[in-house]
């Protein structure tokens, strides 16, 4: 393999941590709420919209990844089956 590995971008890195912070917090209010979260000071629902936009943010690296694995397999020759 010659390949040189290259390491995704900080920013996305960033995004892609945050965002699954914000999914993780959301998931464990949602089984236990009122854990991390005052439930008082919040609104209706915050623990979905946590996980909503914490995989919206996680989901800029999951295109990321999906581009460069397309292009490694362009480069490299490999066939990609497209399933209609």
């Amino acid at each position: 393999m010659n390949a040189k590995t290259q390491f995704p971008p900080i920013n996305l890195l960033l995004l892609d941590l945050i965002g699954a912070l914000m999914v993780a917090l959301g998931i464990v209010e949602t089984t236990d709420p009122g854990v991390f979260l005052d439930r008082e000071n919040l609104f209706a629902y915050y623990n979905w919209v946590l996980i909503v936009i914490g995989s919206l943010l996680m989901l800029p690296m999951v295109l990321h990844m999906i581009k460069r694995a397309k292009q490694q397999a362009a480069g490299t020759g490999v066939k990609t089956v497209d399933r209609d």
